[in-house]
């Protein structure tokens, strides 16, 4: 919750993508915020509030439903740290306190799983996709197209995924 601006670009975003005349998006008068203060727990909205601030989590109940799960394990947990995050792109990733002891301060988003050394040591078929994914990564630095200075920094993006892959198989061989 920041005020309402997510929200009103959230609520455009799910009118177009949802384009059903049975389906109706409606924000709440004074956001999400005045909702957990007037009904609480009674209420329909069921586990914690993400704001962006140093609070990270508005709990409008103790008893709040946990809706969250660990990203690695999949036990339910909503409880966000400020310090497991992604360590690629920085996002915030749910990590259970059990998990968090295992992963040595290294935490990796949905998106970047497939940098992460543990996944392809328990699932070796990840071993292939991470072949295939710096192949298609080298096929697009080939690509006419990002010729020239102005697409120097999407060919050193596609270069440092490429670095960062074979690191990840270099680790789990």
């Amino acid at each position: 919750c920041t005020g309402g601006i997510r929200c009103e670009k959230a609520s455009i975003e799910m009118k177009e993508e949802l384009q059903h005349d049975d389906i109706n998006v409606y924000q709440l008068q004074g956001g999400i915020h005045r909702y957990l203060e007037k009904y609480g727990s009674k209420g329909k909205f069921k586990g914690k509030n993400f704001v962006f601030d140093k609070r990270i989590i508005q709990p409008h109940d103790d008893g709040a439903a946990v809706v969250g799960e660990c990203s690695i394990c999949s036990t339910p947990y909503d409880t966000i740290h400020d310090d497991r995050r992604c360590k690629k792109c920085r996002l915030l990733v749910l990590i259970c306190d059990e998990c968090e002891t295992t992963r040595k301060k290294e935490y990796w988003c949905h998106d970047h799983t497939y940098l992460d050394p543990n996944v392809c040591r328990e699932n070796p078929e990840k071993l292939k996709e991470i072949g295939s994914m710096i192949a298609k990564n080298e096929e697009k630095l080939k690509n006419d197209e990002l010729r020239g200075r102005r697409n120097r920094n999407k060919r050193l993006m596609i270069q440092k995924t490429i670095s960062e892959l074979k690191e990840v198989l270099d680790s789990c061989q």
